[in-house]
C-alpha cells in the first residue's frame, strides 16, 4: 500500500500516483477517456477517489440521489444504481439501462431505500439549500453505512454534513469536491 493511502490524506496531484500505483492492482478500473468531466459533475479527480474506493471495499448496489455522470460511472463500475431524481426533464432523457432504476423524487418526502442497499452518493437535488433532505433520508435508512457526498465545499452540503455526520468516520480526507464518510461500527479497507 502506498504511503499516501496509509496516511489517509489524498490531494489531486497524489490521486494520480494511487491510480498508477494502487488501482492498476485493484480489481477494477474503468477507462474514462472519452468521459466528459466539468461543470457542476464529478470530475475526474473525485472519480479516482471513489473508485479506490470501491475497488477496497464490497458494495454491489448504490443509492444515488441526483441522476448525471456519476450513475454512468457507477453502471460502468459494475454497480446496479437506484437513483432518486428530482426534475422530470432529466428523468425523461435519461437513458435506460439495466440496473440503473430511476425514480422521482420530490426533494422532501422520506424514502424507504431498497433493504439491499448499504451505499448512498448525494449530487442532489441541485443546489445545496435544497440538500438537507437528502442527507436525512440517507440517515434515517438504517442499512446506509456509507455515504459518498460531493460538492462537500459548498457552504450548505458542508453545513449538513457537520449536522449529520458528526460521528461518522471520514474514509479518506480530502482536498477535493468528494468526501466518503461510514458509519463507527464499519471496517473500511483501503
Amino acid at each position: 500500500m502506498s504511503e499516501l493511502v496509509k496516511n489517509k490524506i489524498l490531494k489531486l496531484e497524489d490521486l494520480e500516483i494511487i491510480e498508477a500505483d494502487d488501482l492498476k492492482k485493484s480489481m477494477i478500473s474503468i477507462d474514462v477517456a472519452e468521459i466528459q468531466f466539468g461543470a457542476a459533475a464529478v470530475q475526474k479527480a473525485d472519480w479516482l477517489l471513489i473508485q479506490h474506493f470501491l475497488n477496497h471495499n464490497v458494495y454491489r448496489k448504490v443509492v444515488e440521489i441526483g441522476y448525471g455522470l456519476s450513475t454512468e460511472l457507477f453502471y460502468r463500475f459494475g454497480l446496479a444504481v437506484h437513483s432518486l431524481e428530482t426534475h422530470p426533464s432529466i428523468i425523461k432523457k435519461a437513458v435506460k439501462k439495466d440496473n440503473i432504476n430511476i425514480v422521482k423524487w420530490d426533494g422532501k418526502e422520506k424514502v424507504s431505500f431498497p433493504r439491499d442497499i448499504n451505499l448512498a452518493f448525494i449530487d442532489g437535488p441541485f443546489g445545496g439549500p435544497n440538500r438537507e433532505f437528502s442527507y436525512l433520508n440517507c440517515i434515517c435508512n438504517y442499512q446506509i453505512n456509507c455515504v459518498i457526498c460531493h460538492d462537500v465545499q459548498r457552504e450548505y452540503d458542508r453545513k449538513w454534513i457537520d449536522k449529520y455526520f458528526y460521528n461518522w468516520n471520514v474514509y479518506k480526507k480530502s482536498t477535493l469536491r468528494t468526501e466518503i464518510y461510514y458509519k463507527r461500527d464499519v471496517e473500511l479497507n483501503g
